[in-house]
């Protein structure tokens, strides 16, 4: 066994993780003793059981297996795996037990630059094919306000403008991005 690559052993998991019954086989690896052999954690193998029948990205299905990010980090450099395979994991590890709703998706699309099959691999991890199809398909809307119609509503450029707009944003945002122009300028008035 000793005498395996890590990118051999890298592969041979990415099979099995992506076959049919991932969890069953791991439950075999970990049983022969194998998994201490090739660095494989199996403490979760029972999440892997809860998330392989909607999840079927051997990314996710790893991620459901380990404990945290210091076992990804011990997968990474026994196995060989790449810097995005090891970014992906890590996000899904890092943000699995963050609760996703419609409107936590759509900020975190809005507000990052988080790459949208990362977020959708999220989706699928918590098991949620709604906001799986949302990362995939749900666009930004055009904020529906300018600098320009600040300065036509009366506003003077400067640090004031700026922290308004941040506040329309915010109000746009909490809106579920639904505010439109006039209901945005309204509050210049209450400002």
């Amino acid at each position: 066994m000793k005498q395996i690559s890590g990118e051999r052993v890298w592969s041979e998991i990415q099979k099995i993780l992506a076959g049919d019954n991932p969890a069953a086989i791991m439950q075999k690896i970990a049983t022969t003793g194998v998994a201490g052999h090739i660095g494989l954690p199996v403490n979760r193998i029972s999440t892997l059981q809860k998330i392989q029948t909607q999840a079927k990205s051997p990314l996710i299905r790893l991620a459901a297996m380990l404990d945290n990010t210091y076992d990804l980090e011990e997968i990474k450099a026994r196995w060989k795996i790449s810097n995005n395979e090891f970014n992906i994991t890590k996000f899904i590890i890092d943000n699995r037990d963050t609760p996703l709703d419609e409107k936590t998706m759509k900020g975190m699309i809005a507000k990052s630059k988080t790459d949208r099959t990362w977020l959708k691999m999220l989706a699928l991890y918590q098991r949620n094919q709604k906001l799986a199809q949302l990362a995939r398909s749900w666009t930004l809307p055009t904020f529906p306000i300018t600098g320009q119609d600040l300065i036509t509503a009366g506003v003077k450029q400067g640090p004031e403008m700026g922290k308004l707009i941040n506040v329309m944003k915010q109000k746009w945002v909490d809106s579920n991005y639904t505010l439109d122009k006039a209901a945005l300028l309204r509050i210049i008035k209450i400002q």
